[in-house]
Protein backbone atom coordinates (compact mmCIF):
# COMPACT_ATOMS: atom_id res chain seq x y z
CA UNK A 1 0.00 0.00 0.00
CA UNK A 2 1.99 3.54 -1.23
CA UNK A 3 1.02 6.50 0.30
CA UNK A 4 -0.75 9.18 -1.89
CA UNK A 5 1.53 11.63 -0.76
CA UNK A 6 4.62 9.89 -1.20
CA UNK A 7 4.64 7.06 -3.80
CA UNK A 8 7.72 5.49 -2.35
CA UNK A 9 6.38 5.37 1.04
CA UNK A 10 5.02 1.78 1.25
CA UNK A 11 2.63 1.59 4.13
CA UNK A 12 2.64 -2.24 3.93
CA UNK A 13 1.01 -5.61 2.80
CA UNK A 14 -1.60 -7.36 4.24
CA UNK A 15 -2.48 -11.05 4.01
CA UNK A 16 -6.48 -10.53 4.16
CA UNK A 17 -8.91 -7.86 4.57
CA UNK A 18 -12.69 -8.28 6.43
CA UNK A 19 -14.98 -6.11 5.48
CA UNK A 20 -13.15 -4.18 2.48
CA UNK A 21 -16.20 -4.50 0.37
CA UNK A 22 -18.96 -4.52 2.89
CA UNK A 23 -21.35 -1.71 3.72
CA UNK A 24 -20.37 2.37 4.13
CA UNK A 25 -21.50 3.38 6.94
CA UNK A 26 -21.33 7.51 6.65
CA UNK A 27 -19.23 7.41 3.79
CA UNK A 28 -16.96 5.05 5.57
CA UNK A 29 -16.00 1.32 5.87
CA UNK A 30 -14.54 -0.44 8.96
CA UNK A 31 -11.95 -3.23 7.53
CA UNK A 32 -9.61 -5.50 9.44
CA UNK A 33 -6.20 -6.12 7.72
CA UNK A 34 -5.49 -9.36 8.98
CA UNK A 35 -1.84 -10.36 9.07
CA UNK A 36 -0.12 -6.84 8.22
CA UNK A 37 2.74 -5.50 8.44
CA UNK A 38 2.69 -1.61 8.88
CA UNK A 39 5.34 0.05 8.16
CA UNK A 40 5.83 4.20 7.43
CA UNK A 41 3.15 6.95 8.01
CA UNK A 42 0.88 3.65 8.80
CA UNK A 43 2.93 2.17 11.33
CA UNK A 44 3.54 5.83 12.81
CA UNK A 45 0.02 6.19 12.89
CA UNK A 46 -0.65 2.67 14.95
CA UNK A 47 1.04 4.89 17.75
CA UNK A 48 -1.72 6.98 18.42
CA UNK A 49 -4.86 4.90 18.14
CA UNK A 50 -7.92 7.25 19.72
CA UNK A 51 -6.09 10.34 18.73
CA UNK A 52 -6.36 12.46 15.30
CA UNK A 53 -2.81 11.36 14.72
CA UNK A 54 -3.99 7.93 13.97
CA UNK A 55 -5.18 8.81 10.84
CA UNK A 56 -2.89 8.13 7.91
CA UNK A 57 -4.53 9.80 5.27
CA UNK A 58 -5.24 7.89 1.33
CA UNK A 59 -3.04 5.40 -0.06
CA UNK A 60 -3.56 3.33 -3.28
CA UNK A 61 -4.51 -0.43 -2.13
CA UNK A 62 -3.21 -2.89 -4.42
CA UNK A 63 -4.87 -6.50 -5.28
CA UNK A 64 -2.77 -9.67 -5.80
CA UNK A 65 -3.25 -12.87 -7.80
CA UNK A 66 -2.42 -15.83 -7.09
CA UNK A 67 1.80 -15.26 -7.80
CA UNK A 68 1.82 -12.12 -6.42
CA UNK A 69 1.39 -9.69 -9.70
CA UNK A 70 -0.98 -6.62 -8.96
CA UNK A 71 -4.23 -7.12 -10.58
CA UNK A 72 -5.51 -4.06 -9.73
CA UNK A 73 -5.87 -1.26 -7.54
CA UNK A 74 -7.92 1.01 -5.90
CA UNK A 75 -7.57 4.79 -4.25
CA UNK A 76 -8.64 4.64 -0.41
CA UNK A 77 -8.88 8.02 1.50
CA UNK A 78 -9.34 9.49 5.47
CA UNK A 79 -7.50 5.42 6.27
CA UNK A 80 -7.49 6.18 9.92
CA UNK A 81 -6.63 3.32 12.60
CA UNK A 82 -8.83 2.58 15.51
CA UNK A 83 -7.40 -0.47 16.90
CA UNK A 84 -4.27 -2.84 16.06
CA UNK A 85 -3.42 -6.68 17.75
CA UNK A 86 -1.37 -9.14 17.29
CA UNK A 87 -3.13 -11.89 15.43
CA UNK A 88 -3.68 -14.91 16.81
CA UNK A 89 -1.29 -17.19 14.89
CA UNK A 90 1.62 -15.00 16.29
CA UNK A 91 3.83 -14.51 13.06
CA UNK A 92 5.25 -11.09 14.25
CA UNK A 93 2.39 -9.41 12.50
CA UNK A 94 -0.69 -7.52 13.32
CA UNK A 95 -4.02 -7.18 12.89
CA UNK A 96 -5.50 -3.68 12.40
CA UNK A 97 -8.85 -2.28 12.13
CA UNK A 98 -9.39 0.97 10.03
CA UNK A 99 -11.97 3.24 8.68
CA UNK A 100 -11.68 4.10 5.25
CA UNK A 101 -13.50 6.07 2.66
CA UNK A 102 -14.00 3.97 -0.99
CA UNK A 103 -16.92 4.76 -3.04
CA UNK A 104 -15.36 2.17 -5.78
CA UNK A 105 -15.69 -0.96 -3.45
CA UNK A 106 -18.26 -2.70 -4.89
CA UNK A 107 -20.33 -4.91 -2.59
CA UNK A 108 -20.10 -8.89 -4.05
CA UNK A 109 -16.98 -7.45 -5.65
CA UNK A 110 -14.57 -9.92 -2.79
CA UNK A 111 -16.18 -13.12 -4.57
CA UNK A 112 -15.66 -11.77 -8.15
CA UNK A 113 -11.76 -10.17 -6.82
CA UNK A 114 -11.09 -14.02 -5.53
CA UNK A 115 -11.98 -15.92 -9.45
CA UNK A 116 -9.68 -13.20 -11.12
CA UNK A 117 -7.09 -13.51 -8.58
CA UNK A 118 -7.35 -17.37 -9.33
CA UNK A 119 -8.25 -17.32 -12.79
CA UNK A 120 -12.00 -17.93 -13.18
CA UNK A 121 -13.56 -14.34 -14.01
CA UNK A 122 -14.38 -15.60 -17.37
CA UNK A 123 -16.09 -18.77 -16.91
CA UNK A 124 -18.24 -19.71 -19.35
CA UNK A 125 -22.08 -18.83 -18.17
CA UNK A 126 -21.02 -17.19 -14.97
CA UNK A 127 -22.87 -13.93 -16.35
CA UNK A 128 -26.26 -15.54 -16.24
CA UNK A 129 -26.08 -17.52 -12.39
CA UNK A 130 -25.70 -13.71 -11.54
CA UNK A 131 -28.23 -11.42 -9.71
CA UNK A 132 -27.94 -7.63 -10.58
CA UNK A 133 -25.91 -6.99 -7.86
CA UNK A 134 -23.32 -9.63 -8.63
CA UNK A 135 -23.34 -8.28 -11.93
CA UNK A 136 -22.51 -4.85 -11.57
CA UNK A 137 -19.31 -6.21 -9.05
CA UNK A 138 -18.47 -8.33 -11.82
CA UNK A 139 -18.86 -5.59 -14.41
CA UNK A 140 -16.72 -3.50 -12.04
CA UNK A 141 -13.76 -6.30 -11.86
CA UNK A 142 -13.45 -6.96 -15.01
CA UNK A 143 -13.15 -3.32 -16.09
CA UNK A 144 -10.45 -2.61 -13.11
CA UNK A 145 -8.79 -5.72 -14.40
CA UNK A 146 -8.51 -5.59 -17.97
CA UNK A 147 -7.15 -2.26 -17.49
CA UNK A 148 -4.24 -4.47 -15.44
CA UNK A 149 -3.91 -7.21 -18.45
CA UNK A 150 -3.40 -4.67 -20.94
CA UNK A 151 -0.29 -3.90 -19.02
CA UNK A 152 1.51 -6.52 -21.27
CA UNK A 153 0.61 -4.80 -24.27
CA UNK A 154 -1.42 -7.44 -26.36
CA UNK A 155 -0.88 -7.45 -29.81
CA UNK A 156 -4.90 -7.82 -30.50
CA UNK A 157 -5.19 -4.37 -28.08
CA UNK A 158 -3.13 -2.37 -30.51
CA UNK A 159 -4.77 -2.84 -33.91
CA UNK A 160 -7.19 -0.11 -34.48
CA UNK A 161 -10.31 -0.43 -36.69
CA UNK A 162 -11.15 -3.95 -35.33
CA UNK A 163 -14.72 -4.81 -35.35
CA UNK A 164 -16.50 -7.05 -32.28
CA UNK A 165 -19.69 -8.58 -32.97
CA UNK A 166 -21.77 -9.66 -29.77
CA UNK A 167 -23.93 -12.09 -30.02
CA UNK A 168 -26.92 -12.65 -28.57
CA UNK A 169 -28.12 -15.09 -26.05
CA UNK A 170 -24.91 -17.55 -25.60
CA UNK A 171 -23.87 -17.03 -28.90
CA UNK A 172 -19.85 -16.59 -28.74
CA UNK A 173 -18.38 -13.18 -29.87
CA UNK A 174 -16.31 -12.69 -32.85
CA UNK A 175 -13.86 -9.81 -34.54
CA UNK A 176 -13.06 -8.72 -37.05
Amino acid sequence: MPSDEDDDEFWGSVRDTNGLFGPQEDGLRQVELLGSSPQGKFLTSLDHLGSRRARAGGAHLALLDAEGIETGSYFVSGVTATAARPPLHGDGLFDVEVRLRCDELLPGAAEIWDLRRTGHLGRKGMWEELDPVGRKAWLSVALWSRKYQRRGGHPEDASSGRVATLGGRRSPISTA
